[in-house]
C-alpha cells in the first residue's frame, strides 16, 4: 500500500495537478508536489488539488527527506 506519493507537476499528458486530484479521490494518500513553477498561484493550485507540500525543483535533498519523514511519522506515530 502506498501512503506517500512524490509527484511532478510537469508530466506528459495530464499534468500533476490533475493526477493529484484523481489520487485524492481514489485513496487517502499524502502527496508531495515537485514543480518548476515557483509562482504562488501554482503552489496554491497544488494545495487545492490535495498536495500536503509543494517544493520547487530541484528540491534540496535534506528538505525533501525531512518532509517525507515528517509525513511518515504523522501517518504512523507509533513507528
Amino acid at each position: 500500500r502506498c501512503e506517500i506519493v512524490v509527484l511532478d507537476v510537469g508530466l506528459p499528458g495530464e499534468d500533476g495537478f490533475t493526477v493529484a486530484s484523481q489520487l485524492r479521490a481514489w485513496a487517502s494518500i499524502c502527496i508531495v508536489m515537485l514543480t518548476g513553477r515557483g509562482d504562488p498561484r501554482d503552489m496554491a493550485v497544488g494545495l487545492t488539488q490535495g498536495a500536503e507540500r509543494n517544493l520547487v525543483q530541484p528540491p534540496d535533498r535534506d528538505v525533501l527527506a525531512a518532509g517525507l519523514h515528517r509525513l511518515r511519522r504523522r501517518l504512523s506515530p507509533a513507528s
